[in-house]
């Protein structure tokens, strides 16, 4: 029998002169087991229904930051369970995308004019640009 069987049957079946540390010797069941209270393991639908709710405004949360707001709604999950519910409904984060720096236009340093903004060029091979955004031993 397996230990849940055996809690039930002391919790419901013992005669009130037993005690139930002699009930669990009886059953070969740890008096410690007795007393702890049963895993509630969650649904999966109840899950992807609050995952879903809180996915559905913040678009950008991953597993983690789910994980984190179902812990925080008293809901303990692994978060492999989280990561398998996410994938297979269709709930991945939408990757946001990230603003590039690509130069400084606040610094000490001096600032040349452009001595080509007014040339007109008539055809090919008439100026040659480059960009040197880093130069070395300087």
């Amino acid at each position: 029998r397996t230990a849940a069987e055996k809690r039930a049957y002391v919790r419901d079946h013992r005669p009130g002169s037993l005690s139930v540390a002699a009930g669990c010797r009886l059953m070969g069941l740890a008096r410690s087991t007795f007393y702890d209270a049963p895993r509630q393991t969650a649904d999966d639908t109840a899950l992807v229904a609050s995952m879903s709710a809180i996915d559905e405004p913040l678009e950008a949360y991953g597993c983690r930051r789910v994980q984190a707001a179902l812990r925080k709604r008293a809901l303990v999950v692994n978060h492999n369970t989280v990561r398998r519910l996410m994938r297979g409904h269709d709930l991945q984060p939408r990757i946001g995308r990230g603003d590039v720096t690509t130069s400084d236009g606040y610094h000490g340093g001096p600032v040349f004019p452009n001595l080509a903004r007014d040339t007109v060029l008539a055809g090919a091979d008439q100026r040659s640009v480059a960009d040197l955004p880093y130069v070395a031993g300087t």
